[in-house]
């Protein structure tokens, strides 16, 4: 794209980020997510957060899906209803319980409304305990 002189945007970064994420091309993730720390004019948002955690979680690396997590929040990226929905999903996958609810508390906290996403999620995850 570059050498014919078009810019990537942030949808253009974000739909590849999502794409390499869905994918499991953590590599191409990363190297891409680096590109775009470079572009003053373009930088990462929640939807680049959202397909980076996704990605981390469907590959089970959920101690680099904190780290990421902690490090856009210290970039002051505010995080959506779809993050604490991919965190909580995570969570719940791994039976941890204690994470879900601070979580949970972090969301009422500032007043993010549940979706019919959250309650499925949080269902699933009581299903899979056996609660």
């Amino acid at each position: 794209m570059e050498i014919q002189g078009i810019k990537p945007n942030a949808i253009t970064y974000n739909t590849l980020l999502d794409a390499f994420g869905k994918a499991k091309k953590l590599i191409e993730m990363e190297y891409l997510l680096v590109q775009m720390l470079r572009q003053r004019e373009c930088q990462p948002n929640v939807w680049s957060i959202n397909s980076l955690l996704r990605a981390f979680d469907n590959r089970g690396q959920i101690e680099m899906m904190e780290k990421c997590y902690e490090k856009f929040l210290r970039a002051v990226i505010e995080p959506n209803i779809k993050t604490f929905n991919i965190l909580l999903d995570s969570c719940g996958k791994i039976g941890n319980y204690e994470k879900m609810s601070s979580v949970m508390q972090y969301m009422q906290k500032y007043h993010f409304s549940w979706t019919l996403v959250t309650y499925n999620t949080i269902i699933d995850a009581f299903e899979r305990a056996g609660d």
